[in-house]
């Protein structure tokens, strides 16, 4: 291990050490600090798996160390950046929502009518699968809508229930969401949950954080393991099979003392394979992508019925990743990891990524702030939303353009509907009050006539 790399792992721990000292036990309502700590694992945790277990990450053939060291001092520099510029801006931050009593502000039934049938169609048809087997329409809306709502019925679950209760609800959560067969899936509805939770006074003791985690772990183990054993093609089977092979893959993991699942985790997480290979672009003259992919997320946004020539463009202008391995002439039969920071650093190098660094911390900062302190729906759903793109940061600028798309057309429909449903009560009350005015009338019509 290198100084250079040494020096570069050391300033993501302080950026992590600064961020967890301002934001303490209540990490998971701060989705900056979240950020901070997928950076870390993406960027910092891979260098270290790789000197522990030296061969199992195949990705490095790529590279060389001289050259992932350079990279992992620049992401240090601009994770540090980051945690500076936001735990500076939330020292500012007036006294947060942590000990009240507030109830979304949406109806339980309603929310419950959305994500069922979402969740349901999701799950049969596979993550990938949704379009082919249900169509645009109606597998589409499923796949961009489910996750958001489920999250939001267990958080009002939760919060209608005694809080001995909390812990069985999340567990059942998260267990519904391993047979999504996605590892960021399930650790990110858990850290949704449990920080939607804190912002509305009821957060997780340190046990069941604890509990929570190790749950995490084994469920993302699992879900290795069933596609080391039987392939990704699992989570499409049929639910029987699929459940069957998730049961038969816990009891044959444990016995498998040849498994490769570490040698998984650590080519799966490695965020730095990526960002090397462009920084060394960079070093041989290449220019950045500039603004082109950032203004492609927009295109992207645009419905297929209103963009029909959206799904025949070429791929790289759909998918900001793409766009940058084309540009920068990279291998494209490579699986690598990216990061919202390797994105950025593509666009304009280093100077780009400081600045954007220093940019982003203060906007996390006080998006965190309005968040932690409000209690509107669109409150909620902003913080979801924020901590769902922290936690799926592989997908770099594009899942925050397609999160908050869901988002905002999830805000009208639920608005929507409790509108409806506030409209419609209001007009029972209004004939119910003509009923009753009506018979205190006929009451006194028929004392008049009997006195």
């Amino acid at each position: 291990m290198s100084v250079t790399l040494i020096f570069g792992l050391l300033l993501q721990l302080s950026a992590l050490v600064i961020v967890l000292r301002r934001v303490r036990s209540r990490i998971l309502m701060f989705n900056g600090a979240i950020l901070v700590v997928m950076l870390c694992i993406f960027h910092g945790l891979p260098e270290i798996a790789n000197v522990l277990y030296p061969g199992m990450n195949h990705n490095l053939v790529l590279v060389d160390q001289e050259a992932v060291d350079r990279w992992v001092l620049l992401v240090g520099f601009a994770i540090l950046l980051f945690s500076v510029v936001y735990t500076w801006t939330l020292k500012r931050n007036r006294k947060s929502r942590f000990e009240s009593r507030a109830q979304i502000q949406v109806s339980l039934p309603v929310l419950l009518s959305m994500a069922i049938p979402a969740f349901i169609l999701v799950i049969t048809s596979g993550l990938s699968n949704y379009y082919g087997t249900y169509g645009y329409w109606i597998g589409g809306l499923s796949h961009e809508f489910f996750l958001l709502l489920m999250v939001m019925c267990f958080v009002d679950l939760i919060l209608l229930f005694p809080r001995r209760w909390t812990m069985f609800l999340l567990t059942v959560e998260i267990l519904l969401f391993t047979i999504a067969g996605s590892r960021l899936y399930v650790i990110a509805v858990f850290i949704m949950t449990a920080g939607a939770l804190a912002r509305y006074g009821r957060p997780l003791k340190f046990r069941s954080l604890c509990i929570g985690f190790l749950l995490l772990a084994t469920l993302t183990v699992l879900i290795s393991s069933t596609r080391l054993y039987y392939g990704r093609e699992t989570y499409l089977a049929p639910m029987g099979e699929r459940l069957s092979n998730i049961t038969r893959s816990a009891v044959t993991a444990m016995g498998d003392s040849e498994s490769d699942i570490k040698g998984d985790f650590i080519y799966r997480f490695d965020g730095n394979i990526f960002p090397t290979i462009v920084n060394e672009k960079f070093r041989e003259g290449y220019p950045g992508v500039g603004l082109r992919p950032f203004a492609n997320n927009f295109l992207s946004l645009t419905p297929s019925f209103l963009y029909r020539s959206k799904v025949d463009s070429a791929l790289q202008d759909r998918e900001e990743r793409w766009y940058t391995e084309i540009h920068f002439g990279m291998p494209l039969n490579y699986d690598l990891a990216t990061t919202l920071f390797t994105v950025l650093f593509g666009y304009y190098g280093v100077t780009g990524l400081m600045f954007c660094a220093a940019g982003l911390g203060f906007v996390f900062a006080h998006l965190d702030r309005w968040v932690n302190s409000a209690s509107t729906l669109l409150s909620l759903v902003t913080g979801l939303g924020l901590a769902y793109c922290c936690i799926i940061t592989e997908q770099g600028v594009n899942v925050y353009f397609h999160t908050f798309r869901t988002a905002i057309v999830l805000l009208v429909v639920m608005l929507a509907a409790s509108r409806f449903r506030l409209s419609a009560g209001k007009s029972q009350k209004s004939r119910s009050r003509s009923f009753l005015a009506g018979a205190h009338s006929r009451r006194s019509i028929g004392d008049e006539i009997t006195g």
